[in-house]
């Protein structure tokens, strides 16, 4: 039975989207299992009863969870959900429109020894979706997959996408051949509405947008 209610509370999570969810069907989707005493959803109601909200359940320490006899994996489950709200709460939306709004996003680490290519997918107002690696190669030439951008922009519902690529011989001015390959970028995704506004190179020392020539 509470296998059954769990993968019902997937589909409607997957189908209506995670907020039809109730409080106690996505904790009970967190911590992934109750115990021989008492199936997830009866913990979770009992965890929510005792902290009467989420949001001061996800501000609990190890020992006050553990008091609530609940195992050790569930209680860092919660700690780890509560982490991930503090810093979700502490941080301004991620957009990406500027040169300056690229140093807000880290570079792989460790810093690859070979191009690594990287595409940011933006709503048309520049707000960051997620960002994607698609290949790696030589140095000295990669590839750019422009069909994988261009499906996975439009599966992502993407107005925008901003490539770029790691330099790792350090040089943080484009070459000719970035600067083709992203007007062919531009050229390609404008056949689907998709604007390409600039490229980025990245070195281990910083990053610079440019501009096709």
């Amino acid at each position: 039975m509470e296998r059954l209610r769990k993968e019902g509370a997937r589909e409607k999570a997957l189908c209506e989207g995670p907020s039809s969810l109730s409080a106690v069907e996505a904790l009970a989707l967190l911590l992934g299992t109750g115990s021989v005493r008492e199936d997830v959803f009866a913990l979770s109601r009992r965890l929510l009863f005792r902290f009467v909200s989420a949001g001061n359940l996800l501000s609990q320490s190890y020992p006050s969870l553990r008091r609530a006899k609940i195992g050790a994996v569930q209680a860092f489950r919660i700690l780890a959900a509560g982490r991930l709200s503090e810093v979700s709460a502490s941080s301004a939306e991620l957009l990406l429109r500027t040169e300056e709004d690229l140093s807000r996003f880290p570079a792989l680490d460790p810093f690859p020894k070979t191009e690594v290519l990287e595409a940011c997918f933006l709503t048309s107002e520049g707000r960051f979706l997620y960002r994607t690696l698609y290949s790696s190669g030589s140095i000295e030439r990669v590839l750019l997959p422009l069909s994988l951008v261009q499906r996975e922009a439009l599966k992502a519902g993407a107005a925008k996408v901003v490539l770029g690529h790691t330099h790792p011989s350090g040089s943080l001015s484009p070459s000719p051949e970035d600067e083709r390959t992203l007007a062919l970028a531009r050229k390609k995704l404008s056949y689907s509405r998709i604007e390409v506004p600039f490229g980025f190179v990245r070195t281990r020392d910083g990053v610079k947008a440019f501009l096709p020539r």
